[in-house]
């Protein structure tokens, strides 16, 4: 997204829309842009069977271990 907003490619691609400040980036640099929903991402969590320390997780647990700032 870096590069496009500032012109440097003329398509990207992303899992998330554009964010306001790379639009308001993107804009000022004089790039219009249409925003297209192609596909969704998926995401599988695999624990390996010889593992010894989960037997289950809940998503609630995925997203505090996977939040910003939880090591």
């Amino acid at each position: 997204m870096k590069r496009f907003v500032v012109g440097e490619t003329a398509i990207s691609n992303a899992s998330r829309e554009i964010k306001d400040k790379e639009a308001a980036l993107a804009l000022e640099n004089g790039i219009e842009f249409t925003e297209l929903e192609v596909a969704y991402d998926g995401l599988s969590v695999v624990v390996n069977k010889s593992n010894d320390w989960i037997d289950c997780i809940t998503t609630e647990e995925l997203n505090l271990i996977w939040d910003q700032g939880s090591t």
